[in-house]
């Protein structure tokens, strides 16, 4: 679906005219960072209102998951005027501020740390099992 622009379009935009909450999306990062900032602005222009970018290519996952690229995200974040969240290469408590200076992002979020951490965003660290 990511490639399909067009109805991407089409289903944000009916979303954002339909529904009385906010629509949010969340992208992967294309190889090309003109590419990302492009579909980024489709998607804000469509009535997307908050956007979680994912700083890998939908290539990387399982055994191709690679370091999550920031500056694609810093350059989304730059690119539109709506709320930007930062997803990958959250790790740690530390990450959470690292990735927001690095990236300008109104925010962070995180998936897979929080099946070995859900106490993350409180900077514990409890056992596990």
């Amino acid at each position: 679906l990511q490639d399909d622009w067009e109805i991407i379009t089409s289903i944000v935009t009916l979303l954002h005219r339909e529904l009385a909450v906010p629509v949010t999306c969340k992208i992967r990062v294309f190889d090309d960072v003109t590419r990302t900032v492009e579909y980024a602005r489709m998607l804000e222009k469509a009535g997307c209102q908050l956007l979680t970018v994912h700083g890998r290519t939908r290539e990387m996952k399982g055994p191709h998951t690679g370091i999550a690229d920031w500056d694609q995200i810093r350059a989304v974040r730059e690119a539109v005027k709506i709320p930007v969240f930062a997803n990958g290469n959250i790790l740690y408590f530390e990450d959470v501020a690292r990735c927001i200076a690095h990236t300008g992002v109104d925010g962070v979020m995180t998936a897979e740390t929080n099946l070995y951490n859900p106490a993350l965003f409180a900077d514990e660290h409890p056992s596990v099992w």
